[in-house]
């Protein structure tokens, strides 16, 4: 795969029909999967975006901490929930790839991290735990806007390759991972996640951030933004822990 190959993001449809054969042999999935209206063929959360975290996910909010990978990595033994998500309206020490630092102004952009314990899937398959972070992130950024009276074009976002989301050749949201891994399994996987929401202005070196302010002309419900990503990262995670590794390869 080419470092600089694009994807778009996958319909909604093919995740419904994938939880639903994954529900009925017997897995027992607690998220509720998207829904199409038969009347205009579009998934209902583009006109009933979530605000509000899925039950099943363990939320932290917290105003400021260093980084929200590190505060999962630190306490990770004491988090043994499922799904652990943490949230900051600051981070001091942000990071992204390759140890380069993340630019996010306070209180206006989606900054959290989410610890799982992927214990099912194989250290040589944890790529597959990138795929299910950036369709989740790019999938739910399409059903904000798609939501809102602004004429861009649907569907606008698209994953560039191994896992940032991008609008045209602008940069949106990133991803950081660390995991743990013991013998042959992955006890925790930290997804450290920024995306730029209400930013109107980027002041690092970084080469080619974009916000949705800047894209729509307007500010964005930060709680929309986190809502719906949590909804659909819930939905690809449960393809996850139903072993749907290769229909998640074939989506991203």
């Amino acid at each position: 795969m080419e470092i600089d190959k694009f994807s778009r993001y996958p319909h909604p449809l093919n995740i419904d029909f994938l939880s639903e054969s994954c529900h009925k042999e017997g897995e027992g999935f607690a998220s509720e999967p998207a829904r199409t209206s038969a009347e205009e063929g579009v998934p209902e959360s583009c006109s009933a975006i979530r605000t509000s975290i899925p039950a099943e996910i363990t939320h932290i909010a917290l105003d400021t901490v260093d980084s929200t990978n590190n505060y999962l990595k630190t306490n990770a033994s004491q988090l043994q929930d499922d799904v652990t998500l943490v949230t900051a309206d600051f981070q001091t020490s942000g990071r992204g790839q390759r140890g380069n630092s993340w630019e996010s102004e306070e209180g206006k952009n989606v900054v959290y991290s989410l610890l799982i314990h992927p214990s099912r899937i194989k250290p040589s398959q944890m790529f597959a735990i990138s795929e299910i972070s950036a369709l989740s992130i790019c999938c739910a950024l399409n059903d904000v806007v798609s939501s809102m009276p602004v004429g861009i074009e649907t569907d606008c976002f698209s994953i560039k390759w191994p896992n940032d989301i991008y609008y045209g050749n602008r940069k949106v949201a990133g991803i950081l991972i660390e995991t743990d891994i013991l013998g042959n399994k992955i006890e925790n996987a930290v997804i450290g996640v920024g995306v730029n929401v209400n930013q109107q202005q980027f002041v690092s070196d970084a080469p080619n951030p974009v916000s949705l302010f800047q894209i729509l002309g307007r500010e964005t419900e930060r709680q929309s933004v986190i809502g719906q990503i949590m909804h659909r990262f819930m939905q690809y995670y449960d393809l996850l822990k139903c072993g749907e590794l290769e229909s998640i390869h074939q989506m991203f």
